[in-house]
């Protein structure tokens, strides 16, 4: 297992335009080894989790994003909220 910042590196991927996670729960992991990534190509990241727990404030999924001035889509409504 590598993580995708070793992958994009190991490949020399010039951009990076989705991520889509389907983890089952381990996303914070996959973000940890995603950081660069998200930093440096500001990709759409789709991935499925839990409403209420996503916008709770203490969230640590939520912190490489908030941190990167990310904003949630809300699929239902179309809503983009901004995360803090």
């Amino acid at each position: 297992v590598i993580t995708l910042d070793t992958f994009i590196k190991s490949f020399s991927l010039k951009a990076i335009d989705v991520i889509k996670l389907d983890v089952q729960q381990h996303e914070s992991h996959v973000l940890r080894g995603a950081a660069q990534a998200l930093a440096q190509f500001r990709p759409i990241v789709l991935m499925e989790c839990y409403f209420n727990e996503l916008l709770h404030e203490k969230n640590p999924l939520l912190q490489p994003f908030s941190e990167l001035k990310y904003k949630v889509v809300i699929p239902e409504t179309y809503e983009v909220r901004d995360l803090k």
